[in-house]
């Protein structure tokens, strides 16, 4: 999920590093947003975030980074001396 602050009413636009789209929803009338994504994002990537007002006007994109919340493989070849 991935939340933010933007113009009420706005259609909240998530890309992923290719820019394809992989989220959408709507500014609350609070200014918040809470986007679920297609897919969970859980090893650092990274997508960026842009808005889109009724009259179509588009905002800039931001970036932003997912968390790394995937394990490392086990260690190998473990061995005592």
């Amino acid at each position: 999920t991935i939340t933010g602050k933007g113009e009420p009413g706005a259609n909240v636009v998530v890309k992923d590093e290719d820019g394809n789209i992989i989220g959408e929803g709507t500014v609350d009338e609070d200014g918040n947003f809470e986007v679920e994504l297609d897919e969970p994002l859980t090893n650092g990537e990274e997508v960026t975030v842009g808005l889109v007002d009724e009259a179509g006007n588009k905002s800039p994109e931001v970036g932003a980074t997912a968390p790394d919340t995937t394990a490392p493989e086990a260690p190998t070849d473990v061995e005592f001396s």
